[in-house]
């Protein structure tokens, strides 16, 4: 099969996959289709993956002092309410 991957172009496979084709390769494409050929699967938005990782940065940014709620907001691009509620939910879950 491999053979036949290396012999595809993004004008030889159907309309609705050329656009990702030309944009990421045919490579990746071929990748994708041998990994999750024949599944439905879910791309989480950029923000959905990073969300934990910016929620514990905000955890130590307020820890270690030096910024505000809003100031926390402002670096992360959440709403402030979001770090008050990372803040009190993080304060409840610490060991004692």
């Amino acid at each position: 099969m491999e053979k036949l991957h290396d012999e595809l172009t993004p004008e030889m496979i159907p309309q609705k996959y050329r656009a990702y084709a030309k944009d990421r390769g045919m490579d990746e494409v071929c990748a994708l289709s041998d990994h999750f050929g024949g599944q439905k699967i879910y791309i989480p938005k950029p923000d959905t993956l990073t969300k934990e990782h910016v929620r514990l940065r905000i955890i130590m940014d307020y820890e270690n002092g030096g910024y505000t709620h809003q100031d926390l907001a402002n670096k992360y691009d959440v709403d402030p309410k979001t770090v008050g509620r990372y803040l009190r939910k993080a304060k409840t879950q610490k060991p004692i």
